[in-house]
């Protein structure tokens, strides 16, 4: 497919979204990650796994045990392995040059990779300055919860293809 082609968006429920979210805000800073279940191309269940990486705040490794849990799953259900889904907690929802690096694509082409940022979420402290008769008097920490920006990619031999994602209600 040419980069000129359009991609079929991900039709992802809104449900498994806030799950994403709700882990990751969970994890926060360290990096939050899981599989993600499909039948027929669709998402249909994820599965959050335990961040075992030396580095978690920058990077993430999936626990063995988590894996194989997921893997039962799939056999169990006839379901299929749409994706893996991550957060990053200080950067864009863009994969990192780790992330390529990382990336199964020769085990499973076409796999699915969607990041969480929470990096706007983190950073959006804002201070307000209470005066009395000119002078602060004290400062307030305002937070302003955004909610994460999710992108779904695909990673073949390097090459990074954006997935439009679109949350649907189920």
């Amino acid at each position: 497919m040419s980069s000129q082609e359009s991609v079929p968006p991900l039709l992802l429920p809104r449900a498994l979204y806030w799950q994403m979210v709700q882990h990751a805000r969970a994890e926060n800073p360290r990096e939050a990650c899981g599989l993600i279940a499909g039948q027929g191309g669709r998402p249909v269940r994820i599965f959050p796994a335990r961040n075992i990486d030396r580095q978690p705040v920058v990077r993430y490794q999936m626990h063995p045990q988590d894996i194989i849990a997921f893997d039962r799953e799939l056999e169990a259900h006839g379901w299929q392995w749409l994706g893996i889904y991550h957060s990053h907690s200080f950067s864009e929802a863009y994969p990192s040059p780790t992330d390529i690096a990382n990336a199964v694509s020769a085990l499973s082409p076409g796999l699915l990779y969607l990041i969480l940022s929470l990096q706007a979420e983190n950073e959006e402290q804002r201070l307000a300055t209470v005066r009395l008769g000119g002078q602060p008097v004290i400062t307030l920490a305002q937070r302003q919860l955004i909610p994460p920006v999710l992108r779904a990619f695909t990673i073949n031999d390097g090459t990074v293809q954006e997935v439009p994602v679109v949350l649907v209600d189920e």
